[in-house]
């Protein structure tokens, strides 16, 4: 769920970013004359957007730091982790 939350976020921002520049460069839409509130709710988007790309950033961080302790306690107690290919091919 982090991992998605990041990745919209991401795209929310990018998609954002990239229609200010064709507004900006006259590339896209017609020319339409934009709104205090338009831009104000753009403004309001983009500032959301990163500040979602920096909550679930850090909550996916948080998450690799815990995978990676838990598997330091696991090799300190002499468990093994589990593997991540789990077929059964016997070398010769």
């Amino acid at each position: 769920m982090t991992l998605l939350g990041l990745n919209v976020c991401a795209s929310v921002f990018i998609a954002l970013s990239a229609y200010g520049i064709f507004l900006y460069m006259d590339w896209g839409a017609p020319s339409q004359d934009l709104t205090l509130l338009s831009w104000a709710g753009c403004a309001v988007l983009c500032a959301g957007s990163i500040a979602g790309i920096v909550y679930f950033g850090s909550h996916l961080d948080r998450l690799k730091r815990m995978e990676q302790q838990r598997l330091k306690e696991g090799q300190e107690r002499g468990v093994r982790p589990a593997r991540k290919n789990r077929s059964r091919r016997r070398e010769p």
